[in-house]
């Protein structure tokens, strides 16, 4: 009776061993089997929260890969509109960093981003006027085209290393088969050149237009004369002068050069002057015309003593 009581014992306790052991080896390779991974690629690749005045400046991955890690059952429900990856610039300033790639997911799932960094270059953005100018184009003969532009300048903003390369803002203006004493109202694109003469194409001035207002201006030549004024030291006296510029031809309407035929200096002071002297002196052009030459001449003055 005790062997048989000893045996059930053993049994019931091999029984117990038996259940324990299957529940761990259950619960040990639950887990392995329901925990997994997938990858979503070409995964559209978001810029945010670029720092205002900084612009980047090169070119980030347009997608990049994502894999999830967590539940087989939750793997299974994602879809790619559920994904997304982006990068933050809010504390980045100019300069050349790396960036972490975040990625946006399905909660209770692992996330990690190919590549997991990317270099992203922030340039500072600065504005600067610009005076505009008229390149004339188109045979204007003996004529002189005068160009008021309105606005005379033009805004540009860029990034630093674009704007530093501007040198000008121009128009262009065909005077071709335009007669001279005739006027035009133009409306003209603004361009922007850089030392070279070489159009920049990929900064854009404000305004875009300007209005040119254009006067193809008659010339005539007339001569120069020096004006004196002022008492030279007593017992001097001049003796004659000299000019390195006898003509100049001025440009303007016709009614305004018909009655011109001379131009003068402004006043040269000779006040207590015993010596001979040379000074450089400007003219004074009458209203309505126009000098392309330097208006401005040098008179040599030659003194001597009094009889």
């Amino acid at each position: 009776m005790k062997t048989r009581n000893e045996n059930l014992t053993l049994h019931i306790l091999a029984a117990l061993l038996a259940l324990v052991l299957w529940s761990f080896v259950k619960t040990a390779d639950l887990p392995t089997r329901a925990d997994g991974s997938q990858t979503f690629g070409n995964i559209p690749l978001e810029v945010r929260n670029v720092p205002a005045g900084l612009q980047l400046t090169n070119q980030l991955p347009a997608t990049v890969n994502v894999t999830l890690r967590g539940p087989v059952t939750t793997l299974e429900q994602v879809n790619r509109e559920q994904i997304g990856a982006y990068v933050s610039l809010q504390q980045v300033t100019a300069g050349t960093v790396q960036v972490a790639v975040k990625v946006v997911a399905p909660e209770g799932l692992a996330a990690t981003a190919n590549p997991p960094r990317v270099e992203v270059r922030l340039e500072q953005v600065l504005s600067a006027d610009f005076t505009v100018k008229p390149l004339i184009a188109g045979n204007t003969g003996e004529s002189y085209a005068d160009v008021v532009i309105s606005p005379a300048t033009v805004k540009v903003t860029g990034i630093r290393s674009q704007l530093t390369a501007v040198s000008n803002a121009v128009v262009l203006v065909d005077l071709q088969g335009v007669n001279a004493g005739e006027s035009l109202e133009l409306q003209l694109p603004v361009k922007l050149q850089d030392t070279a003469g070489q159009e920049l194409e990929q900064l854009v001035p404000e305004p875009g237009t300007v209005e040119a207002r254009v006067r193809l201006l008659p010339g005539k030549s007339v001569t120069v004369s020096p004006v004196f004024q002022g008492e030279l030291a007593q017992g001097y006296q001049i003796d004659r002068w000299e000019i390195d510029q006898v003509s100049i031809r001025l440009f303007g309407a016709a009614a305004d050069l018909e009655s011109l035929q001379s131009i003068e200096t402004i006043p040269i002071d000779l006040t207590g002057v015993s010596n001979n002297k040379t000074i450089t002196v400007p003219l004074t052009l009458p209203a309505g015309v126009v000098a392309v030459q330097p208006i401005e001449v040098e008179v040599a003055i030659l003194v001597k003593r009094s009889d």
